[in-house]
């Protein structure tokens, strides 16, 4: 029993993320040291002392509870891993990805946090750079094109299609099966290129 408990206890507290282990009123009752990292608050000023949905930021916090509450009745109308916004001891906001399920034999459930804010950052910022190059692409004076090896057209903007007489790059796309004959004058040129 005591190698079993050395065991899990090692787990917990070495995973790499937040781990809490959250009574039925939504106290804290065990977290790990990695708390501190997230949340800014050691486990000792956590434990017994603190609930779980102080932490949950307020246009989240409805969702989160309502979670709580029905896991408890029926765990499988509620998702198992979810994303919210966590406020740490500063008052910063943190993108986080929450996993949760039910200790068996008991009304406690266990918890796993993971700051996904920087990915989330990334996320928008390649969004913001897919939706400017997307602008650049469609809006250029310029024919734009991309074909694969062997002459497809994958993609291609509006200037380009209206430059063959096409009124869309869908259309050029779709009726245009290989560009070194029905594009270019001399395929060579293609074939060079293509080398």
């Amino acid at each position: 029993l005591k190698s079993s408990e050395a065991y899990y206890r090692t787990i917990f507290q070495n995973t790499g993320t937040v781990m809490v282990v959250i009574d039925e009123d939504s106290t804290i009752s065990l977290t790990n040291a990695e708390c501190e990292k997230v949340i800014g608050y050691p486990p000792e000023a956590l434990m017994g002392k603190r609930t779980v949905f102080e932490f949950v930021a307020k246009d989240d916090l409805k969702r989160v509870q309502e979670y709580y509450r029905i896991r408890r009745t029926d765990p499988d109308k509620v998702p198992r891993s979810y994303e919210a916004r966590a406020v740490d001891r500063s008052g910063n906001v943190k993108d986080v990805l929450i996993t949760v399920a039910l200790i068996p034999g008991t009304q406690k459930s266990i918890a796993s946090f993971i700051d996904i804010t920087e990915s989330k950052k990334m996320e928008a910022a390649l969004k913001e750079s897919e939706a400017k190059y997307r602008n650049i692409f469609q809006n250029a004076m310029e024919g734009i094109f991309q074909t694969s090896m062997n002459g497809a057209i994958m993609s291609a903007n509006p200037s380009f299609a209206r430059l063959f007489g096409y009124r869309s790059p869908e259309e050029i796309m779709k009726a245009v099966k290989d560009i070194r004959y029905e594009i270019y004058t001399d395929e060579g040129q293609r074939n060079e290129l293509r080398r």
